[in-house]
Order: C-alpha cells, then sequence, then structure tokens
C-alpha cells in the first residue's frame, strides 16, 4: 500500500488497530472475507469493533475502508512500523526505551 496517508487517516487506522489488538481478534480481521465486506457483514466482532472506536461518525464505507487498511497492515506489519515512525517518531522510540528497561529488569531479577 505505497502510499502517504494523512495525519487523519492514520489516526482512524490506529485506533481500529489498537482495538481490534485489545480485543485480541487480529487474525478474525487479517484473514477477513466475507462475502459481504466489512461494511455488510453481519459479524458481531465487527459491530464491537464499530462501537468501541473513539470516531463514531464513520460512514459504512469509511469504516470498511479504515477495516480494510487495518487488514492489509496486520498483514504487512513492517509496513505499519514505518507509517507509525512517520507519524509519531516519539512512539518508535520510547517503544525501544521500555524494551531496554524490560530486558534490564529481566536481567537483575534473574540474577538478583
Amino acid at each position: 500500500m505505497n502510499e502517504t496517508m494523512g495525519k487523519y487517516d492514520y489516526t482512524m487506522v490506529r485506533d481500529a488497530m489498537n482495538i481490534i489488538t485489545e480485543l485480541n481478534i487480529v487474525n478474525f480481521v487479517k484473514d477477513f472475507d466475507n462475502e459481504n465486506g466489512f461494511m455488510f457483514s453481519d459479524d458481531r466482532r465487527i459491530v464491537i469493533i464499530g462501537h468501541a472506536l473513539d470516531h463514531q461518525c464513520h460512514s459504512g464505507a469509511s469504516f470498511a475502508y479504515t477495516l480494510r487498511q487495518c487488514q492489509y497492515y496486520f498483514n504487512h506489519p513492517d509496513e505499519w512500523k514505518q507509517i507509525q515512525t512517520i507519524h509519531e517518531p516519539e512512539l518508535h522510540v520510547q517503544q525501544e526505551l521500555v524494551l531496554e528497561n524490560t530486558e534490564d529488569d529481566m536481567f537483575f531479577e534473574q540474577h538478583g
């Protein structure tokens, strides 16, 4: 999906990806292939995602488009990391610090 994502679209996709991850239904979205698509699906998981989003003004089309983007990026995580780095470079630095601290903490816990 080699396109530049604007801040507004990034915010919508990030919100949906976070919710999908929190709900532990990443594989459901990654593999979703319902003949009715995301827009007309009656699967309860799609409804739950829609109700959990911060942005509650999606049209059916924008909601489906957001979920298709999530589907793509769940299947292409390296591209998602690149987009995150563009829009939230501080997040990337914070994640590295957390990983470094976690590894140090685990070392000291094991070697007391």
